[in-house]
């Protein structure tokens, strides 16, 4: 049984290519091959760790007032939004994610020496290509 607050924020998504009267199953993992398989298991991953802490989410759902957008994962117990990033994400993006609340689950990640965060390992550098620049 969903909370009040878990109900509202799961009104709050629905079905890819629907509208907000096509809601998308509650704990259910839905996949899309049009991405990695290492980004598929990640995505699986997190939901797997939500589930044994006991949180309801959905996947692959689309905010009602945002449809341009889609959400790797929407933990509807605490509101939070995953993005699960692969390599082929830059850096920036990672970063507009942040700064925006969503929280980036990197595939393989690499922690740039100089400022700590977490970023997608695009190559052997230790360094993300946000300080390389500011770094100039």
């Amino acid at each position: 049984m969903l909370t009040k607050e878990e109900k509202k924020n799961w009104c709050s998504v629905h079905l890819p290519g629907g509208n907000n009267l096509n809601r998308v199953k509650v704990d259910a993992i839905f996949i899309s091959i049009a991405n990695s398989k290492p980004h598929e298991m990640k995505k699986c991953e997190l939901c797997y760790d939500l589930k044994k802490m006991g949180n309801h989410f959905v996947t692959e759902c689309v905010p009602n007032n945002d449809k341009k957008r889609r959400w790797d994962v929407f933990d509807i117990t605490e509101g939070e939004i995953y993005e699960v990033v692969a390599d082929h994400e830059s850096h920036e993006e990672v970063k507009k994610y942040r700064e925006v609340g969503i929280h980036p689950i990197i595939v393989n990640p690499m922690t740039c020496k100089m400022c700590g965060q977490k970023y997608p390992k695009r190559s052997e550098s230790t360094v993300c290509q946000i300080c390389k620049r500011t770094k100039k």
